[in-house]
């Protein structure tokens, strides 16, 4: 059963959008139909936050569903770089990180529990 968490998926936005953060990557995108396009770190990041479980395995086809089509690019680009920042793959930086309040990696919550 797939269960997206469409309220993590907007703070994402808006938590991203901010200008200390990656606002520098916002654009106006034209409306599109093409799939959101997962790499590996993005997937980490909306597995650790909670958007989507950590068994899924079509991360792209459901994502492209609930991402507003005018928001791929600018948050394909500021996950990608926040991966690089805070989301690293071993040993995050969650003290620093802005998404602690929501994020079930950090807080130990759903599939992260130990």
């Amino acid at each position: 059963m797939k269960l997206v968490r469409q309220d993590k998926i907007t703070f994402l936005i808006s938590t991203l959008e901010a200008p200390e953060l990656y606002s520098s990557f916002l654009t106006n995108e034209f409306v599109h139909h093409d799939k959101f396009l997962v790499t590996p770190s993005i997937d980490r990041i909306f597995k650790r936050v909670g958007v989507l479980n950590r068994s899924e395995q079509n991360q792209g086809k459901i994502l492209t569903e609930y991402i507003p089509v005018n928001k791929h690019r600018f948050l394909r680009n500021a996950l990608t770089e926040f991966s690089k920042d805070y989301c690293i793959a071993i040993n995050p930086l969650c003290h620093k990180c802005s998404l602690e309040l929501i994020c079930d990696y950090y807080n130990k919550k759903n599939n992260w529990l130990e």
